[in-house]
């Protein structure tokens, strides 16, 4: 790992330049769009506040494009409960039924997501999911959970949020949170591809 930080420091040094200047290929370069298709389960991203996912989320379930959810996000620095119990909670006062939620509580990280939430499909034997997640995420969520779901035979499609993010690909550098967000999955590539040997654009 020592000797893959130079390279690791060029290449953010470049992204950041490269997503300064040019702005509109940040957008194709970090979103992952997927036709939608019925699967059993659509798993909910934690590190949202904003409850956007969540409603998105809650919206394709009674569209009928999966018959279960499953809320992923351990514990948050500033709270006891968990993301996964927050949206939870959520979710019932959408009217979503108790009996169709799974929690994954124990992530902190996109490859925790991923792999934690791997347990759940496989224990109920399902063989599909739609990942939710912000569009500048999910490059990298849908990078990471095919490479882990792929040896189990679970289909991944990825259905981001595109308008409804609060950053929506369009205005994302008119805020500074939203830039802060790009960068971020952006420098979250090359990190997940040197630290998990991930491979390949998907």
């Amino acid at each position: 790992m020592m000797k893959q930080r130079p390279m690791l420091l060029i290449i953010l040094l470049l992204l950041v330049a490269l997503t300064l200047t040019y702005r509109s290929w940040v957008p194709p370069l970090l979103t992952v769009q997927d036709p939608l298709q019925k699967t059993d389960a659509i798993v909910v991203l934690g590190g949202d506040y904003s409850g956007k996912r969540l409603a998105y989320a809650v919206k394709l379930y009674k569209e009928g494009w999966a018959d279960h959810l499953i809320f992923s996000g351990g514990v948050l620095q500033t709270w006891k409960s968990t993301e996964a119990d927050i949206m939870r909670e959520q979710a019932l006062t959408l009217g979503v039924p108790n009996q169709a939620m799974y929690l994954e509580d124990r992530s902190t990280t996109t490859y925790e997501n991923a792999l934690f939430t791997l347990n759940v499909i496989k224990a109920h034997r399902w063989n599909s999911c739609i990942i939710v997640t912000d569009w500048d995420h999910s490059r990298r969520a849908q990078w990471i959970f095919s490479h882990l779901y792929r040896k189990a035979g679970i289909r991944v499609i990825s259905a981001p949020l595109l308008s409804e993010s609060r950053f929506p690909p369009d205005t994302w550098w008119q805020s500074h949170l939203g830039t802060k967000k790009v960068l971020t999955n952006l420098i979250g590539i090359p990190y997940y591809w040197l630290r998990y040997g991930l491979l390949g654009w998907t």
